[in-house]
């Protein structure tokens, strides 16, 4: 039968990797929310430059050159690259998520 202080130093090192784990999750979690935000900023700064550039077609009534032109479809382009970047950070961060539910349901171990 374990003593006192043998409980009480197992609830210690428990509470420690716990507290560890999700430390770590934490950092993985917040580091892509920041990379993903800065992504919306760079594609909602994208749609601006297109939205001017596309207006100013409009504007001289030349909507037809809108499709053939290179800085809008250069920024179409620009747009759909972040868009994956932002895939993969929202992966990190479901995977983050799973490794930590993961590690809990081990530690839990079957109900008997």
């Amino acid at each position: 039968m374990p003593s006192l202080w043998e409980d009480v130093k197992s609830a210690i090192v428990e509470g420690y990797m716990h507290a560890s784990d999700k430390a770590e999750e934490l950092t993985v979690i917040g580091k892509a929310k920041i990379e993903i935000l800065r992504l919306n900023r760079k594609i909602a700064n994208t749609m601006s430059e297109i939205g001017g550039r596309a207006f100013d077609f409009f504007e001289k009534n030349e909507q037809d050159a809108i499709p053939g032109d290179e800085e809008i479809r250069g920024g179409v382009e620009k747009i759909q690259a972040l868009r994956l970047d932002i895939e993969k950070w929202e992966k990190e961060i479901n995977e983050a998520k799973a490794e930590r539910e993961a590690k809990a349901s081990v530690k839990e171990g079957p109900i008997e």
